[in-house]
């Protein structure tokens, strides 16, 4: 039986039986890049706030690049308009 459980922040997280060893060999890159980006943005938060530099554009953005980060994490079961789109295909003659 698995539980999905929720993040602080409303993520819903992936069910821990879900998912199997093979599945945490491949996916540690992909939580190591979201560990050290959300670490990233705490330290961009952290330092704006401090100078009085959190502006709204600036909000704007961490929230942005947090929503990203989720979709990267593979622990989060998160959808993304943009990073889940499919490549875009090469233009061929055929489309003339």
């Amino acid at each position: 039986m698995s539980r999905t459980s929720t993040r602080a922040n409303g993520d819903d997280l992936v069910p821990l039986g879900d998912i199997d060893l093979a599945q945490c060999s491949a996916t540690r890159p992909d939580l190591h890049r979201t560990n050290r980006l959300r670490e990233f943005i705490a330290a961009v938060e952290e330092h704006t706030s401090k100078a009085g530099e959190l502006t709204p554009e600036k909000q704007a953005w961490i929230a942005w690049v947090t929503a990203k980060a989720g979709w990267i994490d593979p622990l989060v079961k998160r959808d993304d308009p943009i990073l889940d789109a499919p490549e875009p295909r090469e233009p061929s003659l055929w489309d003339f």
